[in-house]
């Protein structure tokens, strides 16, 4: 997947952000239920997500939390040496340090990083959220006090 730089989608702030930062969670906000006994776990990709987008809501004003930003930033911090993308990204000739991103910036030609199947995942998640209707259990972000995080 080629990166890309821009607000186009995703931006930080307006109705049609908020839309778009929702609408990338599946059904039960990322939960799955496994097992048997349909023991819940949160799946690692979309609580990241969901810490990304509350980091997105403190800068524009919409959540105060300072715990749970501080929380976000820790967990982001370890899922991305975690994940530890290896892409080399081309800087400007004859670059001697990482530049500051400036608005008339531009990342010439896209560089392409190796992803997992965010789609695949995506679905599969929804499958096995779905798991909680057929047995009984409730998403922990059905509602209640566990929906007000992220």
């Amino acid at each position: 997947m080629a990166f890309h730089d821009g607000p186009r989608y995703f931006g930080l702030n307006g109705h049609n952000s908020s839309v778009e930062w929702n609408s990338l969670l599946p059904a039960g906000g990322g939960i799955v239920f496994m097992g048997d006994n349909g023991t819940p776990y949160d799946v690692s990709m979309w609580h990241q997500l969901r810490c990304l987008n509350f980091i997105r809501r403190a800068l524009i004003g919409e959540a105060d939390d300072y715990k749970h930003a501080e929380h976000c930033f820790h967990y982001l911090r370890q899922a991305i040496l975690c994940s530890a993308d290896l892409t080399l990204e081309p800087l400007p000739p004859n670059s001697t340090q990482i530049p500051f991103y400036q608005e008339t910036q531009t990342l010439g030609p896209a560089v392409v990083h190796t992803c997992k199947n965010w789609r695949q995942i995506y679905h599969s998640t929804e499958e096995l959220s779905s798991i909680s209707s057929t047995s009984g259990k409730q998403s922990p972000l059905s509602g209640g006090a566990a929906s007000a995080g992220h």
